[in-house]
């Protein structure tokens, strides 16, 4: 699924609607040797959050919307 990021400085937002929707946010870790993600239900239960430390940009935004899928997918 095709999601659209938002960028405000070294942050990145990200959504997916698709299964009741799903909110991401990626960010620089403040000593810049990776990536932090996060990704959330957005009308969900607290536990769903899953969040992560990747290399690069690409790879924390391809992780966070992996996640997102697939709790997407879990709510149908």
């Amino acid at each position: 699924m095709r999601v659209s990021w938002m960028r405000d400085g070294d942050t990145l937002y990200g959504t997916v609607i698709k299964g009741g929707g799903c909110h991401m946010v990626v960010e620089a870790l403040p000593d810049r040797s990776g990536w932090d993600w996060s990704a959330w239900r957005a009308c969900g239960d607290p536990a769903s959050v899953s969040h992560g430390v990747a290399p690069s940009v690409i790879d924390a935004m391809a992780e966070a919307e992996a996640c997102a899928n697939a709790e997407a997918e879990d709510s149908r």
